[in-house]
Parts: structure tokens; sequence; C-alpha cells
């Protein structure tokens, strides 16, 4: 059986989360035997395939969803929505969107209208927890008996991790934590910085920064002064990268949303606690110093709890036990149970 891994046009051009995701999402699965490629829009037709697995409800993915419905071919959707999403963001996106479709004649939606139709229509939904599954169902009409909930998973290389890598090649001194992610305000490194700015615990940035946000991690470095260390993006597979969270005393990760960060699930199995944003869909119980989640306005929370963090950590062991089920493995195998139920002869 053939599968095409799709999304928007310009996803590729960056690399973040969304993006391992799906590339390591298609290696895993190529590694089980299965026939998994990026469709190419350009050469390439939608009927072409058996399975059509879309990342993203977003960025008019619906239309996606409508073109292979056209030609016959079933669609799995990852939909990979950040909350939190109140009932009065659908009550007001409801609102709108009859305001719009009388002005335009119904030629102008609203993107919780394009998610809505792509969701409702799909036939196998895949969300990373509880929180994503809810939202789905209860504010954009998918049916509860077509949603999976499978988490993102960790590399063995990130297990095996050790700190000596980063601390020759940088020598930054101890305690530190770092914050993986593209610098902007919704990632909020900002908090971090003024959170830190008195104390002696270093600030690891890791992560794109776009030319629009070049202004606000000059705030960054400015509000938390010599101890802000920013170095650049950092390639996935770049071998830095996991002897960083190894080497880090915490992962903090302040954003205003997430759905399940690979940098949170990366660094536990460095053996690194983590700090991270109580908005996402994580299905993870909280744990003393080894995985908490704070509000990405409470500045002074999360000073606090910084610092509880680096006085007394978890070990690694503790750690890595913490995410040891989350695993390549173990995901592509829920993830062909989802394909099953479309095609039950795979």
């Amino acid at each position: 059986m053939r599968v095409a891994f799709i999304s928007y046009p310009m996803l590729l051009q960056r690399y973040g989360g969304l993006q391992v995701q799906m590339v390591e999402s298609l290696r895993a699965l190529n590694e089980m035997g299965f026939e998994v490629s990026l469709f190419d829009w350009r050469t390439e037709k939608i009927e072409d395939y058996d399975l059509l697995h879309i990342f993203s409800a977003l960025n008019s993915n619906h239309r996606i969803v409508e073109a292979a419905k056209a030609v016959g071919v079933p669609v799995v959707m990852s939909t990979v929505v950040h909350p939190p999403f109140p009932a009065r963001y659908r009550m007001a996106s409801e609102w709108l969107g009859k305001i719009l479709g009388k002005l335009t004649d119904y030629s102008v939606t609203t993107s919780y209208h394009q998610i809505r139709a792509g969701v409702s229509t799909t036939d196998e939904i895949i969300v990373n927890g509880d929180i994503e599954l809810d939202m789905m169902v209860r504010h954009f009409g998918a049916s509860a008996d077509r949603v999976s909930i499978i988490p993102n998973a960790v590399g063995q290389r990130f297990f095996d991790a050790t700190p000596a890598l980063f601390e020759e090649k940088f020598g930054i001194a101890h305690p530190f934590v770092v914050c993986s992610a593209s610098v902007s305000p919704h990632k909020n490194q900002l908090a971090i910085a003024k959170a830190l700015k008195d104390t002696d615990i270093n600030i690891v940035l890791v992560g794109n920064c776009h030319k629009q946000y070049e202004s606000y991690l000059e705030e960054c470095k400015t509000v938390g002064g010599s101890n802000v260390h920013y170095l650049g993006a950092l390639a996935f597979d770049d071998p830095v990268l996991p002897s960083l969270y190894a080497a880090a005393d915490a992962l903090v990760l302040p954003s205003l949303s997430e759905v399940m960060p690979f940098a949170m699930l990366e660094c536990l199995a460095a053996g690194t606690p983590t700090i991270i944003t109580r908005h996402q869909s994580i299905d993870l119980d909280q744990s003393p110093n080894l995985f908490e989640e704070i509000d990405p306005h409470d500045v002074s929370g999360l000073r606090e709890m910084t610092e509880r963090f680096v006085a007394k950590p978890a070990s690694v062991e503790a750690c890595r036990e913490f995410v040891a089920s989350f695993t390549w493995e173990n995901v592509t195998a829920q993830i062909r149970e989802v394909y099953r139920r479309i095609k039950p002869d795979l």
C-alpha cells in the first residue's frame, strides 16, 4: 500500500516540531516495511496513492481532504491544533462566520470553519492527547470514534546522549537552562529572561530567529544580560543537540501554547527535567522537579520553579524512565492500527 504524507506547500521551508513529526514518522514507518513518501505537489496525483496522511488541520488543508475525497482516496489527519480553545472562541468564530458569509456570499471563510471542514470529513484523526481530542470533538465536529490519541516519540540517540560534546564545544557554566524553540513572542523566551535576570542561572536559547523577531531576540538579550546565550538553530541530526539536552540542568518552555513539543520528550530522554507551559495537550502527570507545568504569564512562578529544579533536580534515570514508552516503534505501531481501520488488509 502506498501512503503519501502531505501538508501545506511551505511546511518544509522551516524546521520545527511539525516537520520533525512528519519526517521522523515517515522514516519509522518505512523501517516497518511501509511504502511512505512525501507527496510531490509538482509531479504526483493524489489518486496514485492508497491513503493520504495529512499533517496539520491548519493552513487550508481542508482543501486537500476535499481533493482526496473527490478521487476516492481515504484520509488520515494528524490535527496538531494548539490549545486552549474555550467555548467562547467557537461561539465567536461561528458568529463571525455568519457575518462573513452574508457579506461575501459565502466566498470567504474563517480559519475555524476551514479546520472544522477538514476535521469533520476526514476518515480518521490522530491527536496527541486528551485535551486535543476534546477540542476536536467538542468544537470542530469530529466523531469521537474516529479519533485516536497517539503521542509524539523520541529517538534512541536522545536516550544515549551525554553532556561531553556540548560542554567541550561551548563551555557554558552551570547551572544553565535550555529553551529549544524558534525565537518569537509566542514561544515566550522573554519571560525566561525576566524570570532569571538577577540569578546565577545561564539561559541557552537554541532555534531559528526569523527577521521579524530579531528585535525580540535583542530584547531578550538586553533583559537577561550576559546570562543569555543564543546559539542559533541546531540541525535536528546535529550530535550537539542531544548533548546540549543532556548537559542542561532543565528545559524551560513557557510558550503561550504547544501541542506536544519534541524538545520536551527529547530533554527528558536525555535525562533533563522539564518545565513546560500548561497550555498543551500532553497526557503526562506532573512530577515534582521532573516534569511540571507553568502559567506562561507567571514570571515570578517561573523563577521559583526554575530555581527549585536547578537546586534539586530529578535523577537522569528518573527522567528517562518517565518517557521510556515514547519510542518510534511504539508510535508507528499505533499509526499502523489507524491505517488498518481504513485498509484492513494492511
